[in-house]
C-alpha cells in the first residue's frame, strides 16, 4: 500500500535510490511500499528504506537493496498507525480492482474480496465478508473493520476521529461492540418491526444522541414525511467493529436473512433479490433481525456520526475547506452512502453526490506539500 500522511501526500521514489513526498496519485507503482512485520523493513522492489544514520534527528533517508550488508537498525521501522487504522473492505464483484479508491476528500483505500467471485444474490456479500474476517482475525482478531458498500463518499474524517467517534457510540450504548449505520425505514419489514425497534433501542437511542450533544429526535427534521418515518433502523450498507465480534454477528446474519415463507412458496417470489435458491435471502434482512436479537452487541449510528444513508433525508452536508460538514453535528461528516436510486426520493442523492464527489477529489489533488529540492 502507501505510506501517506493526513494532507494526501505520499512517499514515492523519485530517481534510482532517492525517495520524496509527493501527492497520492492512483494507481502510481511508485508509491507502493511493502512492510515486512517480521524484520521491520519496508521496501520497494527488492530496495528498502534506509537511514545514512539512525540514531542522529534529520538524517537523510534513501534506499537500498534489501540483502546489502550494514546495520539492521538502518532499515528498521515502527508504524505508529500500521495495524491499527481502520481496514476498509467491500464486496464488489463487477470489478477486478483489489484495492479501490474511495472517493472524496482523503486517500482511503478499501479492500475489495469480491473480485473472481461470482454474485449469487445478497447472501454473497455476507458469506465473503465472512471468509475474508476468518483470515485476518488470525493476526488480529481485535482490529476494528468496517464493511462498507462502494457508493460511499468519503467526507474528510481523520482516522483517529473516526476512531473516536465509533467508541463514543459504543460507550453511550452501554458498550456493543458492532455499529451499523442507521436508516429511516424499517426494511425489508418484519410484523411490528417499527414498534420492536423502538422498544428495543428506544433507552439506548436517546443515550446515544445525548453523548453527541443532540436530543432524540434530533434527525427527524431532515426526513421526507412521506417517504420516512425515524432515523432508527439499520443499514447494511456500512458496519464498523472489531473483527471477532463482526465475524459473530455475519453468522448470525447468514442465518437469520433467510425469509422462510418465501423460500415455501412454489414461485420464489423475490427473485428480483438473487437467483436460484438464495432469492429469498436478504442480508438486510438477518441485520434487522440479529440487531433486534443480540442489542448488547449490536447498536445504530443514530446521529450519523460516522455514516448518514441518505435515502428520503434533506440535504444535510455542506461542503467547506476540502471536507463536508453534517448540519447536524456541525462537525466533518466522517462518511455518506447513497443507498436509494434518485427516481424514488425527492432530493437527488446519487446526483448531489456525483457533484459533491468532484469538488472533493479535486480539492484533495490540490493539497501540495513544498517541491522537492533541485526540482522546478
Amino acid at each position: 500500500g502507501t505510506i501517506r500522511d493526513s494532507m494526501g501526500s505520499c512517499l514515492e521514489v523519485f530517481r534510482p535510490f532517492s525517495v520524496a513526498v509527493s501527492p497520492c496519485r492512483r494507481d502510481a507503482s511508485t508509491q507502493q511500499w511493502f512492510v515486512d512485520d517480521a524484520s521491520k523493513q519496508v521496501s520497494h522492489n527488492g530496495l528498502c528504506l534506509s537511514a545514512a544514520a539512525p540514531r542522529e534527528l534529520n538524517s537523510t533517508v534513501k534506499l537500498a537493496w534489501c540483502d546489502a550488508k550494514g546495520s539492521s537498525s538502518q532499515r528498521e521501522y515502527v508504524f505508529t498507525d500500521h495495524g491499527r487504522t481502520s481496514l476498509f473492505l467491500t464486496i464488489e464483484t463487477r470489478t477486478s480492482e483489489r484495492l479501490i479508491q474511495m472517493p472524496g476528500s482523503t486517500w482511503r483505500t478499501i479492500w475489495n474480496y469480491g473480485v473472481g467471485q461470482p454474485w449469487k444474490g445478497f447472501r454473497t456479500k455476507p458469506s465473503l465478508y465472512l471468509a475474508a474476517l476468518q483470515g485476518l482475525a488470525k493476526t488480529d482478531p481485535q482490529r476494528i473493520a468496517i464493511m462498507t458498500d462502494s457508493d460511499i463518499l468519503d467526507g474528510g474524517c481523520t482516522d483517529r476521529d473516526l476512531v473516536d467517534r465509533y467508541r463514543k457510540l459504543v460507550n453511550a450504548s452501554g458498550g456493543a461492540p458492532v455499529v451499523v449505520s442507521g436508516d429511516v425505514n424499517q426494511y425489508p419489514a418484519i410484523p411490528s418491526g417499527k414498534e420492536k425497534f423502538n422498544t428495543t433501542f428506544g433507552g439506548q437511542r436517546a443515550k446515544v444522541m445525548r453523548a453527541f450533544g443532540l436530543s432524540a429526535d434530533a434527525m427527524d427534521a431532515y426526513k421526507e414525511p412521506k417517504k420516512a418515518t425515524t432515523y432508527g433502523f439499520v443499514n447494511s450498507g456500512f458496519v464498523m467493529g472489531p473483527i471477532v465480534e463482526l465475524e459473530e454477528i455475519l453468522r448470525c446474519v447468514l442465518e437469520m436473512g433467510l425469509d422462510r415463507d418465501c423460500l415455501a412458496h412454489p414461485e420464489c417470489p423475490r427473485t428480483q433479490k438473487g437467483n436460484g435458491k438464495e432469492c429469498c435471502f436478504d442480508d438486510q434482512l438477518g441485520w434487522t433481525r440479529c440487531s433486534l436479537m443480540h442489542p448488547d452487541k449490536v447498536t445504530i449510528d443514530f446521529p450519523g456520526a460516522l455514516v448518514i444513508s441518505t435515502f428520503a433525508l434533506k440535504v444535510m452536508v455542506r461542503i467547506e475547506q476540502g471536507r463536508l460538514v453534517s448540519d447536524i453535528t456541525n462537525g466533518t461528516q466522517c462518511f455518506v452512502h447513497s443507498n436509494g436510486d434518485d427516481l424514488y426520493q425527492p432530493v437527488k442523492w446519487d446526483t448531489w453526490l456525483e457533484a459533491a464527489r468532484d469538488k472533493l477529489s479535486a480539492s484533495r489533488s490540490d493539497r501540495l506539500l513544498p517541491q522537492h529540492a533541485g526540482s522546478s
